[in-house]
């Protein structure tokens, strides 16, 4: 199918680095065929009384009339629909014959073409661009010799667009430097191409959260590295599940997959540094290593292409996490409200057990009490009352904690990033 979509380069000696993309292959010159299609079909059935939708035969002619005045009224302003013997009416030929002017036209694809419009906006907004930092738009494709595309295009962003190229043959040369490196064609070896990757690359952490690794849009090649800790004491084990999409949550993601990182030297949750990094080279191929600080040892996972989905696939994700925004948010919400409470627990207990004798019996038995009601909320997942339980106990615990650590920063370790148990 064709597409109408944006992607934002910047080409200078022999390296052409792509920014950003945006795009929906929903959106273009077979859709805009559509459109004519079914105003088509619709005004036979408005003169002959008969619907052609359902008949295949004729939606071929119907469909191919659809791409030729797409095409003629690109460079005219009227043109003529003929299609005789489309169909029968109780044995009598129906034939249609119709003029449509562009005006006509632009009025029955303007809404598809903002589609477009919003793409280029959307594109530049991920490059951390403004419209003025472009230098031209190149069309490419036989649906921007459409007029209400360029006029569109000219208005909103205001720069030149180059039309002098030779738009039928620029695909086609691009996937052939791109056949020539990958053959190992010297010719081809003074051009370097840098892609983006077209959905996030996230870990699996508690709760079930989708933790970004490598945001989308990020140009390829790239190396992101985090540190991470066990979600339990004397935890033996890592389960690292690297998954691709926007969605907050890992189970809504496209699986690519997982591994264990075993061997963890038993310690309290939290002082085991587990570094997980996530390396795309230039051919999209994708390597997650997990390596357990203390003792050097790694595991790792090979992943072949940087996208084992198709354009249709990224895209319908892409819609999905818009969809699903609001839900999901409040699912994350959730998660990490969970999370920091019962890293809260964790931690206030730990230095308490350390403070030993400087607090007494006194002044710990508040905050054993509130911890308790905080705790009691998270067996049984009472989220509504969790944000009063965490202030209770805060209210409690800052002045014990003042007494006990007189500025001390604590442990600046991020307590919320654990792994769920490996096997």
């Amino acid at each position: 199918m064709s597409t109408l979509d944006f992607s934002i380069a910047d080409i200078s000696d022999n390296v052409i680095e792509i920014l950003a993309s945006s795009g929906d292959v929903y959106t273009g010159g077979s859709d805009i065929d559509k459109i004519l299609a079914t105003w088509i079909a619709d005004n036979i059935k408005k003169e002959s009384g008969v619907d052609v939708s359902g008949d295949s035969l004729a939606m071929t002619r119907v469909n191919e009339a659809a791409e030729k005045v797409k095409i003629e009224l690109s460079s005219t302003n009227s043109t003529d629909i003929n299609l005789p013997y489309i169909t029968m009416n109780d044995s009598t030929p129906v034939h249609f014959v119709k003029t449509i002017n562009r005006a006509t036209f632009e009025s029955l694809i303007e809404d598809e073409i903002n589609n477009v419009i919003d793409f280029g906006k959307d594109a530049l907004k991920k490059a951390n661009l403004n419209a003025s930092d472009l230098d031209g738009i190149l069309l490419v494709g036989g649906s921007t010799r459409i007029p209400l595309v360029q006029e569109k295009l000219e208005k909103t962003f205001g720069v030149t667009l180059l039309k002098n190229a030779d738009v039928d043959c620029i695909v086609s040369l691009g996937a052939s430097v791109i056949g020539a490196q990958l053959g190992g064609d010297e010719s081809a070896s003074n051009i370097l191409l840098l892609d983006v990757i077209p959905l996030s690359i996230s870990i699996e952490t508690l709760g079930g959260v989708a933790t970004k690794m490598v945001e989308s849009n990020t140009t390829v090649p790239v190396k992101k590295s985090q540190i991470f800790s066990t979600a339990v004491d004397n935890q033996p084990s890592i389960s690292v599940r690297i998954c691709q999409g926007e969605r907050p949550m890992f189970g809504d993601n496209k699986l690519l997959g997982e591994f264990f990182l075993d061997g963890i030297a038993p310690a309290p949750r939290g002082v085991p540094q587990l570094e997980v990094t996530v390396d795309i080279d230039a051919n999209g191929i994708m390597t997650v290593t997990a390596q357990d600080k203390a003792t050097g040892k790694e595991q790792h996972i090979c992943i072949e292409s940087k996208s084992s989905l198709s354009d249709s696939d990224i895209e319908r994700m892409k819609a999905e996490a818009k969809e699903h925004e609001e839900e999901d948010k409040k699912r994350k919400e959730e998660a990490d409200k969970y999370n920091n409470a019962d890293a809260m627990v964790f931690q206030i207990e730990k230095a308490m057990k350390e403070a030993g004798d400087k607090l007494t019996e006194d002044e710990k038995k508040p905050v054993e009490d509130a911890i308790g009601n905080l705790r009691n909320a998270l067996v049984d997942k009472k989220l509504d009352d969790i944000d009063n339980l965490m202030k209770a106990v805060t209210d409690v615990w800052y002045p014990l904690a003042t007494k006990l650590y007189q500025g001390d920063s604590g442990n600046t370790q991020n307590p919320f990033g654990g792994f769920n148990q490996g096997v």
